[in-house]
């Protein structure tokens, strides 16, 4: 509750109300309007002051351990008292600085042991007080700059054993990960989901079993995602089996526990759930799961096909599934192709997917995009192109700031103009107006499609493709402002080599944007690139190399944690029927 209390302002004296007095009588000040009395001498009447409200919250800071940190708050109103809070458990609890008690709180050669803190301010007066966000306390360690570590397999054994599906990695505040992949035992056909945690300081841990199946059970499509809270509570939605058909199920797992059985997140009896969907989890711990789910059978499941979302509590409970589709009536529906979907620090969620025009003269596929705000749930799906025939649209990548704007990367192909190519559309959200026309950003006519996209908190958006040259496909970037203005394109790949996996890219707090891909410049690689808040991009780095006629049976994975460390996953097909997935770490 605000206790408000109040100014306290003395009237004029004696002299002045006789005065008063004197001038009413004579006529003056209101004609035949009676006199408004004076209060008595010494009589005082009170007037609220209003309470403080933050304009400028606090940013989070990313040094060096043994350096300096600084955090500062803007807030209006009159006679402002400020006191700095900090919390060791990811926000669960806190307690008051000694002595920081002004706008800025200042951090002198902060330890190493102090990475993956939190701050905040209360900014009180008389008239109430307000708390600010939270911001976070990423400290590096001092010495050799960060690089790739040495590549390791996920299982302690191969054995007879292919992983099928995955993997996938998330990572939290603490610079923890976890990883996830699928095993099918080659001699009996039955599979599990596992999982791996890595913590730092202690390295990878024991696998985890989330669920298992028989050859007779065995879903026909093995689709999973993954998310880690940084309370260390993971949750994962999956595709199993229920009533002789694929479904989709949803887990957790808090920090040194075991997975919970599995919650069934639809409820259709009558086809099979459309086997792609997506799973993102806030600083709170809360998840959010979106998938397509197809209502119906061949061919009727065209016409059924919808977007749906579910949310699981930190607790772990899921709620019931939502339609965050298109209305039926509009001719507009479903999830043709992977949904993808990104998380910002307050927990809005941005999801986008390929939509389908089933039939009629617009048929065809078009991109599309909904938001949740924590203060107005889903909001209207829309395309972010449109809907017109011969221009298919495919949804790419999505990712909101920490202000709640919204980019998404697409690929557009008006597949009916003769000699037409495939280009790079980025299209833009802000909060309070929506979704802005898709602008192309890849400036070429060369095909170009397989965007990722991460977007600043100043509103710089920076996207990444593959480009179709001679001789294979190349990696390109560019950037679009806040205001829209697009950059020039840049080729972050070498001249050399083709792109024989998919690319990915994610960016930390600090403004940092890493870049993964594989590629063959003439054996196998994956490598990467980082790109730092000013905009420069760092030389090529070597995530993992196999001099041998060896693959990559799934694109590869990657988490950023907010102190920048990451971690890629991916599997290789080691020529003798395994398919083995694979792990590094970038610190």
């Amino acid at each position: 509750m605000v206790t408000t209390t109040f100014v306290t302002r003395t009237h004029r004296t004696l002299g002045g109300v006789l005065l008063g007095l004197l001038l009413a009588s004579c006529g003056g000040g209101g004609g035949d309007a009676p006199a408004t009395p004076a209060p008595a001498p010494g009589v005082t009447t009170t007037v609220p002051l209003a309470a403080p409200a933050i304009t400028t919250q606090p940013a989070n800071q990313t040094i060096t351990e043994n350096s300096n940190a600084a955090f500062n708050v803007v807030a209006s109103g009159s006679g402002l008292n400020y006191q700095w809070q900090n919390s060791t458990d990811a926000g669960s609890t806190w307690a008051d600085l000694a002595g920081a008690t002004t706008a800025s709180l200042n951090l002198n050669a902060v330890p190493l042991a102090r990475h993956g803190e939190r701050v905040r301010v209360r900014v009180s007066n008389s008239g109430g007080q307000v708390l600010s966000a939270e911001a976070l306390l990423s400290v590096n360690a001092a010495g050799a700059p960060r690089a790739w570590q040495t590549a390791q397999r996920l299982r302690a054994a191969d054995g007879l054993s292919n992983g099928t599906a995955g993997p996938a990695v998330a990572g939290n505040a603490s610079g923890a990960f976890i990883a996830a992949w699928v095993d099918v035992d080659l001699t009996t056909g039955d599979s599990a989901l596992l999982t791996r945690r890595y913590s730092p300081g202690v390295g990878w841990g024991t696998t985890d079993l989330v669920a298992s199946w028989t050859n007779a059970d065995d879903p026909d499509f093995h689709g999973f995602s993954i998310g880690l809270a940084p309370s260390g509570t993971a949750a994962i939605v999956f595709i199993g089996r229920a009533n002789l058909r694929d479904s989709l199920y949803g887990s957790h797992q808090p920090a040194g526990g075991a997975w919970a059985a599995p919650t069934l997140l639809e409820d259709d009896d009558i086809g099979p759930t459309f086997s792609r969907m997506a799973l993102v989890m806030d600083d709170n711990g809360v998840a959010t799961a979106v998938w397509g789910q197809d209502f119906g059978t061949f061919p009727a499941v065209f016409n059924t096909r919808r977007a749906l979302a579910a949310r699981m509590a930190p607790d772990g409970s899921w709620g019931p599934y939502v339609d965050i589709d298109f209305p039926a009536v509009s001719g507009i529906n479903g999830v043709t192709l992977t949904p993808r979907l990104a998380v910002n620090a307050n927990g809005d969620v941005a999801a986008g997917w390929t939509a389908s025009i089933p039939s009629g003269p617009n048929g065809g596929q078009y991109a599309a995009a909904a938001v949740y705000t924590q203060a107005g749930g889903w909001g209207s799906p829309v395309l972010l192109t449109p809907g017109v025939g011969g221009n298919n649209s495919v949804l790419e990548d999505i990712t909101i700031a920490a202000n709640g704007s919204a980019a998404a990367s697409l690929h557009l192909y008006p597949y009916t103009t003769p000699g037409a190519t495939r280009s790079v559309l980025l299209a833009r959200y802000a909060p309070g107006s929506g979704w802005a026309n898709a602008v192309e950003v890849d400036q070429t006519a060369a095909e170009s499609l397989f965007s990722r996209v991460a977007l600043g908190d100043d509103g710089t958006a920076v996207v990444i493709w593959q480009q179709a040259s001679f001789g294979g496909n190349l990696l390109y970037t560019n950037t679009m402002s806040a205001g829209g203005s697009v950059g020039t394109p840049l080729m972050l790949s070498a001249s050399t080599g083709s792109i024989v996996n998919g690319q990915t890219l994610r960016r930390d707090p600090a403004g940092n944007v890493m870049v993964l891909w594989g590629t063959y410049e003439p054996s196998y690689r994956l490598v990467s690139r980082v790109r730092d808040a000013a905009g420069n991009w760092g030389a090529q780095g070597s995530v993992w190399t196999l001099a041998s006629n060896i693959g990559f049976d799934a694109d590869a994975m990657l988490a950023v944690a907010p102190d920048g460390t990451a971690a890629a996953a991916w599997n290789v097909n080691d020529g003798t029927g395994n398919s083995v997935p694979w792990i590094n770490l970038y610190r």
